[in-house]
């Protein structure tokens, strides 16, 4: 069920606006990109997303998470947290939340290092 929601729009937008994978539907009245948990993309999350459909063998979704968290990385650093809309991060020039985040420099280690 959680792969028909990468695939049919309801995390990255329609137009594919939004990097992967927001903790809350983009479409939602209720959805706050900077409040926890109401919106942001935080690594730890798509870390756990992304080892979940590697291991059940959707490797092109999981592939898109891993490309997605490794941009917000390699553009701001080990931030808590991050923007997902693709229009928003062409302004900013940070992520949201601490700096220098220890699980967000360890989940990186791993997503570059961990082939399984």
């Amino acid at each position: 069920k959680l792969v028909s929601h990468f695939r049919n729009g309801n995390f990255s937008g329609q137009e594919n606006e939004n990097y992967l994978c927001a903790s809350f539907d983009p479409s939602s009245e209720l959805f706050d990109s900077k409040k926890y948990w109401r919106g942001p993309v935080w690594i730890n999350l798509n870390w756990i997303i992304y080892r979940g459909l590697k291991k059940y063998g959707f490797v092109q979704e999981a592939d898109t998470i891993k490309k997605d968290t490794l941009f917000f990385m390699d553009k701001y650093g080990f931030y808590e947290y991050f923007e997902p809309s693709k229009v928003a991060n062409e302004e900013l020039d940070k992520g949201y939340g601490g700096k220098n985040f220890s699980w967000s420099a360890a989940l990186t280690i791993d997503l570059l290092t961990n082939t399984a």
